[in-house]
């Protein structure tokens, strides 16, 4: 072979290297972006509390957000607060 053909083979092979790295790379970067909003994405919907009325949404949002707009939950909250000072007596009248 002659050398100006050799020389154009390995070029083309340094090309098509730097084109896969460069496409790797890129490839890598999306997946990582992808991942990061998705555990975002989660992460807000974690944090989110859906309020249900004879099976239909009646609210959502966060504890606080709740508390403040949403007469449901705040009762719900309330009746929860109330009943963690309640004691259980059993028939022999001790706590159980």
């Amino acid at each position: 072979m002659e050398f100006k053909s050799l020389r154009n083979i390995e070029s083309s092979f340094r090309q098509i290297r730097l084109f896969g790295i460069v496409f790797l790379s890129l490839c890598a970067v999306v997946t990582v972006w992808s991942v990061w909003n998705s555990y975002r994405f989660a992460e807000k919907q974690r944090e989110k509390i859906y309020v249900l009325d004879n099976g239909k949404v009646a609210g959502s949002g966060t504890h606080k957000e709740l508390l403040e707009s949403n007469d449901i939950y705040k009762r719900l909250w309330q009746i929860s607060e109330d009943s963690a000072a309640w004691n259980v007596v059993g028939t022999e009248g001790g706590a159980v």
